[in-house]
């Protein structure tokens, strides 16, 4: 009886492995950011979609308010 419990676990614990390094691999696997970060861009397949993971989408929203903040600073400024 012990044994099913303890392969039980076991099982529980592989699926949670996998379904949370997935999340991860596919994160690092079809974002072109991050290829780039880990310096590989040039092996990049250009047939993969280009899909954004959510850390540099975060990212690239941050960067774009920033943008917005610095434009709308100028034109106070200025005029």
């Amino acid at each position: 009886m012990m044994h099913l419990y303890i392969w039980g676990v076991i099982l529980v614990s592989a699926c949670q492995s996998l379904y949370f390094g997935w999340r991860f691999l596919r994160r690092i696997l079809f974002c072109p950011w991050c290829w780039q970060r880990c310096r590989m861009m040039h092996r990049f397949p250009a047939r993969w979609s280009s899909t954004i993971c959510h850390h540099h989408a975060r990212r690239m929203i941050a960067q774009a308010a920033a943008r917005r903040a610095r434009r709308l600073a100028q034109s106070v400024m200025g005029g």
